[in-house]
């Protein structure tokens, strides 16, 4: 194969960010000041609210721009973001409401995942207020969005505290009932530089989680936490990975990547 050219950012005329193209001036008035090399690894994104993945993702675009990639496309849809309508999935993208059968939009399998194509995580939030420790996104969804009922308006509040903790607080009102249940997906590395998060020490207030199927559907099914996914006492995330197909969902997940009942 021919050597690739190391390019620049000024030879590269959009980038597909989280599948939404961006162009050259969007992207560096977004994730990046002038200068390249120097990413703003602690600003947000109106687009999608992302506080966590886009410098990841920037620094990924110039990576494959100074490789001589012709085009960039970094596809990492939810991580970093807030999502919603409704996180996690809901079988056969139907529920039932007050006698009313609710129809979504399918977007994994047969199934709804996330609020779909038009969530939270592929809306424009505006800046409404903003001090040195302390950003207000607003905005809202419209009727019918992926299904769902009601126009949603919302406020979303990021605090740096003086402990530095980050906060974050979500407020939402509808003009229909509708279902709501939000998260951040965001990750977090706190054992920097090591790459590896599952060295990291866990505690979780839960001795109760839920079980799901082979598509990561929770069953209706309350159990108590196996040895595997307790950590009602600090200890390493990787505990008990190995023995992972001594339990069923864990097997299936190819990990954790389970709901666990907070106890309070």
């Amino acid at each position: 194969t021919a050597e690739k050219t190391p390019n620049t950012l000024a030879q590269i005329e959009t980038i597909d960010f989280l599948s939404h193209t961006l162009t050259k001036d969007e992207c560096l008035a977004k994730y990046a000041s002038t200068a390249e090399s120097k990413l703003l690894y602690n600003s947000f994104a109106e687009y999608g609210l992302f506080p966590t993945s886009s410098a990841y993702c920037f620094a990924e675009a110039v990576k494959q721009i100074k490789e001589g990639a012709a085009e960039v496309v970094i596809y990492n849809e939810y991580f970093g973001a807030i999502v919603g309508r409704y996180a996690n999935r809901i079988k056969n993208a139907t529920y039932t409401y007050n006698g009313e059968e609710i129809k979504l939009t399918v977007n994994e399998n047969a199934n709804h995942i996330h609020g779909g194509k038009g969530g939270f995580h592929n809306i424009i939030w505006d800046v409404t207020y903003e001090t040195e420790n302390t950003i207000t996104f607003e905005t809202m969804q419209a009727d019918g969005t992926e299904g769902f009922p009601g126009n949603l308006k919302m406020k979303l509040i990021y605090t740096f505290t003086d402990d530095n903790i980050l906060k974050m607080e979500l407020y939402a009102n509808c003009d229909k009932d509708t279902i709501f249940n939000p998260t951040n997906h965001s990750y977090f590395n706190l054992n920097l530089p090591n790459p590896d998060a599952n060295l990291q020490y866990l505690k979780i207030e839960s001795n109760k989680y839920t079980p799901f199927d082979k598509e990561l559907i929770p069953t209706g099914e309350i159990c108590t936490t196996p040895e595997i996914l307790d950590f009602t006492e600090f200890k390493r995330i990787r505990t008990g990975i190995a023995m992972m197909k001594d339990v069923h969902d864990l097997d299936l997940s190819n990990g954790y990547d389970h709901n666990f009942i907070i106890s309070n």
